[in-house]
């Protein structure tokens, strides 16, 4: 079996990127995963009944999808990730959603279960910031956040019907011994109704000051 890191990224209204990484574990080869992911990508994005286009305004966008097929290589006697093949396509998709959105650095997370406790067992992504319009005292309506983890829960069982598990990949060695290039299989997502902040959205941004 074969490790992969597949992304999806986008622009939101200011131009600034957005993106999030999904690791898989699957015997094809690197062209076949990242054919999959595009097509499961697309439909997480704009599926009629759970596709998340209508959380986020026409400005934003989702430009790329990406598939590195991913390799574990010793460099001064440290065990690493590395990238070893690339396939992507662009997208050119954008939002549904009325409204502007929050801002930048304001962001809709998703985390990823496992059967396996601790930190190893555990992961996460962070979708764009959503539209104004579905949140209210800093926590997001229920139906939309639920379409959320609808639509990534189709997308990990959309993968695996086609021979790709998702997997939570160390990428350092655990406290614990866990070594590098060890995985646990993705069996649930949850979303987080409470609006989240990701800094590094607007780290570079300069101030402005009145």
């Amino acid at each position: 079996m074969a490790l992969y890191r597949c992304t999806v990224s986008g622009s939101q209204a200011s131009g600034r990127v957005w993106s999030f990484r999904l690791h898989y574990s699957s015997a094809s080869p690197l062209a076949t995963v990242q054919a999959d992911f595009l097509a499961q990508g697309n439909a997480w994005w704009t599926d009629g009944t759970h596709g998340v286009e209508t959380l986020f305004p026409a400005t934003t966008t989702l430009d790329l999808v990406k598939t590195e097929s991913l390799q574990v290589v010793t460099i001064g006697g440290v065990d690493k990730i590395r990238a070893s093949g690339i396939a992507f396509n662009t997208a050119g998709l954008v939002g549904t959603g009325v409204g502007d959105s929050l801002p930048d650095q304001n962001t809709v997370l998703v985390s990823l279960r496992t059967p396996v406790p601790g930190r190893e067992g555990r992961g996460r992504f962070h979708l764009p910031a959503p539209i104004e319009g579905i949140v209210a005292s800093g926590e997001t309506d229920a139906t939309p956040i639920t379409r959320v983890t609808t639509a990534c829960t189709a997308l990990r069982t959309g993968m695996a019907g086609l021979g790709h598990s998702q997997v939570i990949l160390s990428y350092v060695k655990s406290k614990t011994g866990v070594p590098v290039g060890s995985f646990t299989v993705v069996t649930k997502e949850e979303t987080d109704r409470v609006v989240r902040t990701l800094r590094g959205r607007v780290r570079t941004r300069p101030a402005v000051y009145l």
